[in-house]
C-alpha cells in the first residue's frame, strides 16, 4: 500500500491564513453556541419562575368586606360539578381544594369536608361557572 504525502501548503503565508481563518470561525461558532444556550437557560428559567411568584388572579370580589380572588380553576372530568381551585383570601393564599358544587362543600387534601363559607371562594366559584 502506498501512502499518500500530505497536503502542504505553496507558501507559509497562505498556510497561516487558512489556519488562523478556520481557528477563529471555530472559536466564534463555539463562543455564539455558548451565548446561546446561556440565552436560551435564562429565557426558560424566568419564564418558568416569574408565574409562580405573582401569581395574577382570574377574578376578584370582595364578599362581606373580605376580598376573595381565585388563582386558578380546573374542572373534574370525571364529576362535572367538582373543580380543583386555589383561592386567595384577603391576600393569604390557600392550596389547591376540591370543591364539590353540587353538595356545596369544600373537600380538603386530608378528604376532610367543610360546608362552603359564605364569605370564602365556594359560593364564588361555583357561581361563576354555573354549577
Amino acid at each position: 500500500m502506498s501512502q499518500t504525502p500530505p497536503i502542504q501548503c505553496q507558501r507559509v503565508k497562505d498556510c497561516s491564513q487558512e489556519n488562523r481563518h478556520w481557528d477563529g470561525g471555530l472559536s466564534l461558532l463555539m463562543k455564539a453556541t455558548c451565548v446561546g444556550i446561556i440565552v436560551f437557560a435564562w429565557t426558560v428559567m424566568v419564564g418558568a419562575i416569574a408565574p409562580l411568584a405573582h401569581a395574577k388572579p382570574l377574578l376578584c370580589r370582595t364578599v362581606n368586606q373580605h376580598q376573595v380572588c381565585i388563582l386558578s380553576v380546573k374542572r373534574s372530568a370525571k364529576n362535572y360539578w367538582e373543580y380543583r381551585a386555589s383561592a386567595q383570601i384577603d391576600g393569604e393564599r390557600t392550596p389547591v381544594e376540591v370543591y364539590d358544587c353540587r353538595h356545596n362543600v369544600k373537600v380538603q387534601r386530608d378528604g376532610a369536608q367543610q360546608p362552603f363559607q359564605p364569605d370564602g371562594a365556594g359560593p364564588i366559584i361555583c357561581e361563576l361557572l354555573g354549577a
